[in-house]
């Protein structure tokens, strides 16, 4: 006569004990699923040609990317009694930048030139590993100087390549030029002239910035101050919280 409620009381506490333990497990996963955090492309630019010092030039050609992808032509660039170029194409994209320049001819002094007939540069953003990485590319470059044997330039130089010369003081010559920034960023000049420690001249840089972490979303739960160990620890105090009501009551009705 009084199996069925009491069958019905044994079922409801059964269905008390598991929405418990279900909101526990709700709550730990939340935790457990939040989004890890992940990696969105840094700033990149490149350009063609610049310069500085006594005879500021350019940038040439900039590109930058911002809102979408950009790309820039120049079909020649002239610094008077510096350096002249044939056609300079840059890009910039979320995945990196590049920048080629067409038929180089620069002026050290007035017994050294450099050549090229193409020369680039470019930086590749490595979202997955958070890293970047830069190379450079030098096509039958040569540096003449009077009285003295043309030296060939590398085609790929390694990051930082000095070029030696019979007098350093007239110009200094790096090739693949890598420098980055404290916060990561990196640019690659395929040539980077300095002139007597008064005038620059730089050939085909990109940029790149790092990627960016986005931060991760944190459950409600692990913000407030109770972290991640008690929102995991909640299925069990719900259980136990749940029987020890039951038994006060039974108690009570004793």
């Amino acid at each position: 006569m009084f199996t069925t409620p009491v069958k019905a009381t044994r079922t409801a506490r059964r269905r008390g004990r598991l929405a418990v333990v279900a909101l526990g497990l709700a709550a730990a996963a939340s935790v457990a699923l939040a989004p890890a955090a992940s990696a969105d492309p840094g700033m990149t630019s490149s350009s063609g040609l610049s310069c500085g010092g006594l005879i500021d030039c350019g940038p040439f050609a900039q590109s930058n990317y911002d809102a979408g992808p950009a790309t820039n032509t120049l079909a020649t660039a002239n610094v008077a009694g510096l350096v002249t170029t044939g056609v300079i194409n840059t890009t910039a994209n979320a995945g990196g930048a590049t920048a080629s320049v067409a038929d180089v001819d620069a002026t050290l002094s007035g017994v050294s030139t450099l050549t090229a007939t193409a020369v680039s540069s470019q930086c590749t953003v490595n979202s997955d590993a958070a890293a970047v990485t830069g190379s450079s590319s030098i096509v039958d470059g040569s540096l003449s100087v009077l009285a003295g044997s043309p030296i060939t330039l590398a085609t790929a130089p390694a990051p930082n390549t000095e070029v030696t010369l019979v007098d350093p003081l007239i110009a200094s010559i790096v090739l693949n030029r890598q420098t980055t920034a404290q916060d990561g960023t990196l640019t690659v000049d395929a040539i980077y002239i300095t002139l007597a420690n008064l005038q620059t001249i730089t050939i085909a840089t990109s940029t790149c910035g790092p990627p960016k972490l986005a931060i991760p979303v944190v459950a409600p739960a692990v913000a407030i101050g109770g972290g991640a160990a008690a929102v995991l620890a909640m299925p069990v105090l719900g259980v136990i919280w749940y029987r020890r009501r039951q038994e006060a009551g039974a108690a009570v009705r004793s």
